[in-house]
């Protein structure tokens, strides 16, 4: 049993039916098209956008890519939970952040914003010869607005309800959990 992760799939099988020169593009979608039914051998293929509709249609028809999952950003708590994730364990850390504040600051960041926030409010700190404090995080994210403006993350929503309808609520959707991973150290 294997598992193949295709991340950016749009640039892999993008929509064709608005290019000019797609001769390639068209030969590249065939045949990933032709190679992915594979689910029966125990080989499953997962791809992963930010642009769902720059991907060719076809390759979102049953047998090939079966389900269509959206992920929304990451509520509150997920927000507040990714902040302690990446920042509890930093050397210079200031005691007592309060991460709720941080998380309530990052509506509509995703997790690879928050993780980048948290790595730039380091850098920060470090320059400054400081440690990481609210203040720092918070300059920091009022100077990285998040890169989906409210514009794109509602055309999301559009297709995902034009795609599939999986819950019995529109404001239902999966519970994603966010943990630390802790090491073992035999020390």
């Amino acid at each position: 049993p294997s598992i193949i992760f295709l991340d950016d799939l749009h640039t892999i099988v993008p929509d064709t039916s608005h290019m000019q020169e797609a001769r390639m593009f068209i030969l590249a979608a065939d045949e990933l098209l032709a190679q992915t039914n594979c689910g029966d051998d125990g080989v499953f293929v997962i791809g992963a956008t930010s642009q769902p509709y720059f991907i060719e249609p076809g390759i979102l028809r049953e047998g090939l890519f079966d389900k269509v999952i959206y992920l929304p950003p990451p509520d509150k708590e997920a927000r507040e939970s990714m902040f302690r994730i990446y920042l509890d364990k930093r050397p210079k850390r200031e005691v007592g952040l309060d991460y709720s504040e941080l998380a309530a600051a990052t509506e509509n960041y995703f997790s690879r914003d928050i993780e980048f926030l948290c790595n730039e409010a380091a850098r920060k700190a470090l320059r400054r010869n400081a440690r990481i404090s609210k203040e720092i995080v918070l300059e920091v994210i009022d100077e990285n607005k998040p890169p989906e403006s409210i514009e794109e993350l509602n055309r999301y929503k559009a297709i995902k309800a034009e795609m599939y309808v999986s819950f019995d609520k529109p404001d239902d959707r999966p519970f994603i959990l966010f943990e630390k991973r802790l090491s073992i150290d035999s020390h």
